[in-house]
């Protein structure tokens, strides 16, 4: 099956990096040196009610928003759409209209979304691509600041790490989002010369 322009192999990959990267994140926050996601810019954005959990904002260039929760990533953009990947049952949803700051403490907050699964819009595509761009840029920032040890140790404590077929050392991360990202950039390219 082709999935916006990944392999079926590209997209178990992609299910279990995003697994992977969301308990990194986790990490990153709880870090006892300080948030990294704030750290690199990200701003808090605090929960509702005390029981439930804050996400983070980025804005990744002026056209670009992203919102981090422990639950998924969301990516919009004026004249885009929104785009949202969930976590728990891995999945990859799209709207048209853009939000560029969801109010969402919980995904039920996300009402009205259209379920795809071939990423059949540009569009979609464009905004798939940016969300695997940035996270590659993130974890290039991790590997700057820190070397491999700090992700190399945040890995190590990584419960599904013997489980997962797809878990990726360190100084891979990056890297294999930014070829994911890059595959999804060239089927972009692909549709727009049809």
């Amino acid at each position: 099956m082709r999935w916006a322009g990944l392999s079926a192999a590209d997209v178990r990959t992609v299910e279990a990096l995003f697994d992977q990267q969301m308990w990194c994140w986790g990490c990153d926050v709880r870090r006892g040196e300080g948030n990294l996601l704030l750290e690199y810019g990200g701003k808090r954005l605090p929960p509702a009610e005390p029981r439930l959990r804050s996400g983070y904002r980025f804005a990744v260039d002026p056209a670009y928003a992203l919102t981090l929760w422990g639950w998924g990533l969301w990516v919009a953009a004026e004249g885009l759409g929104s785009l949202f990947m969930r976590r728990a049952r891995f999945e990859i949803v799209w709207c048209a209209s853009a939000h560029l700051a969801p109010r969402a403490w919980c995904e039920r907050d996300l009402a009205g979304l259209l379920v795809i699964s071939k990423l059949p819009d540009k569009r979609a595509r464009r905004l798939l691509h940016t969300a695997f761009t940035w996270i590659a840029d993130y974890e290039s920032w991790i590997a700057d600041r820190f070397g491999c040890s700090y992700r190399a140790l945040t890995l190590a404590a990584y419960p599904q790490r013997g489980r997962c077929k797809n878990l990726l050392t360190a100084d891979r991360i990056a890297l294999a989002w930014r070829e994911l990202g890059e595959k999804i950039r060239l089927s972009v390219f692909n549709q727009l010369e049809k």
